[in-house]
């Protein structure tokens, strides 16, 4: 897809963002630029390869986040020094409930853009062990649409 900003329109001169894209303009966006041509932010975690060459004992997961960091302080001693507390002051202060927000958005896609999607992330999915399938399933419950998630 190509957008008709300049690159001086997208960002302010402290490189913040002037322009804030909906997420379908996001995702429009990442499937059309290369993984190496991706923010680090957004560039598949696959992509980063520090996966490749570093054994971890440990992986963190969104999903998981304060459970997986209170066992990684527990075994490494220091959940005796932190107050564990602070790691839940802020938790669950977003904007409505996280099932429903991603089906909203994702509803905006269309299923061409969502398969690249899909595909740029795949390895991903398979190296944390996520599998969209059951998301997919409730977002076109008709089964309607297809997708290749392998």
């Amino acid at each position: 897809m190509n957008f008709s900003y300049h690159y001086t329109q997208i960002f302010n001169e402290d490189k913040s963002l002037a322009i804030i894209p909906s997420f379908k303009e996001f995702v429009e966006y990442i499937v059309d630029i290369p993984p190496h041509h991706m923010n680090p932010h957004w560039r598949p975690v696959f992509h980063h390869c520090g996966i490749c060459l570093v054994n971890y004992s440990h992986i963190v997961l969104a999903e998981t986040f304060i459970d997986d960091l209170r066992l990684i302080m527990r075994e490494s001693g220091i959940d005796k020094e932190v107050d564990l507390s602070v790691m839940t002051l802020h938790s669950h202060k977003g904007k409505g409930n996280t099932s429903e927000l991603l089906l909203e958005n994702y509803a905006t896609l269309r299923p061409s853009t969502l398969q690249k999607l899909i595909n740029i992330y795949k390895n991903d999915f398979t190296v944390f062990g996520y599998d969209p399938t059951d998301f997919l399933r409730n977002l076109y419950s008709n089964d309607s649409v297809s997708f290749d998630v392998r």
